[in-house]
């Protein structure tokens, strides 16, 4: 069985050498560039599962390279790192789809936590498909891929703003409403892809701002989930299990809330 591949875009070449052998200690193929260009003519040539990239680089930057990828490989799944704060980085992250982002400095034990997040999701969502769909059913919502599709990608960008701090926790709050209120709604699926898709765009319509974080009771449950996506301490995969899991006992459902 081959080995997952993953292609490492980082300008300081000791930084780029330190994750690509520690990415290869622990059994994965990494190989690693300093420059967009050099990683597109890679990528052309050959197919990564994974790209892990900096965004802050002279010339093309991270994001315009993760561009540029997503039309030469559009399967490839997606890391986004930076050592900055800005204010339009991480939306142009979680346009572009990355499925996720770590700030500097970080532990290389969470780099590689969200490295083997991001490789497994395929084999996490198929782990959790059959009990995501008894939980539709319940609800009755009809299974279609036009808003299966919308919901995946509803709660991805959720996670992925979350992660790179694009959304406040106030922000946060009421995106997971929306998506809760879908998630246990008997709606149609024409109405579902609505508003799945309503989310994704209220997401991308949202600025960081300087609000403090909501302290009411009845939103320090919500921070237990925010606080659990904002470390990486749960995936997508799981998240979207999140609303129907508010008040079971298993070890999952304290996983997410607790």
């Amino acid at each position: 069985m081959s080995r997952p591949s993953v292609l490492v875009l980082e300008d300081d070449l000791d930084f780029c050498e330190l994750l690509t052998e520690t990415m290869e200690a622990r059994g994965l193929e990494a190989l690693g560039v300093t420059s967009g260009p050099e990683a597109i003519a890679l990528a052309t040539r050959r197919p990564f599962d994974l790209l892990v990239t900096d965004i802050r680089m002279q010339g093309m930057d991270g994001l315009e390279c993760l561009s540029a990828l997503r039309k030469v490989r559009p399967a490839m799944r997606s890391i986004v790192m930076t050592g900055y704060a800005s204010e339009e980085a991480p939306g142009r992250a979680v346009a572009l789809g990355a499925d996720d982002y770590l700030y500097k400095p970080f532990q290389l034990q969470d780099f590689m936590a969200a490295v083997r997040r991001v490789l497994e999701a395929p084999q996490e969502r198929e782990s959790y498909r059959a009990r995501l769909a008894a939980f539709l059913s319940r609800f009755r919502q009809e299974a279609r891929p036009e808003w299966e599709a919308l919901r995946d990608l509803a709660f991805q960008t959720f996670y992925t703003a979350v992660r790179s701090r694009k959304l406040t926790e106030l922000e946060a709050q009421g995106v997971w409403d929306e998506l809760e209120r879908l998630a246990l709604s008997p709606a149609s699926p024409s109405d579902l892809a609505l508003g799945y898709r309503c989310s994704i765009d209220r997401v991308a319509a949202l600025e960081r701002s300087r609000l403090a974080p909501p302290r009411k009771p009845e939103q320090l449950r919500f921070r237990r989930l925010y606080e659990n996506v904002l470390s990486g301490r749960i995936s997508p995969e799981q998240l979207k299990l999140a609303p129907y899991l508010r008040d079971g006992g298993d070890e999952l459902a304290r996983s997410l809330w607790e």
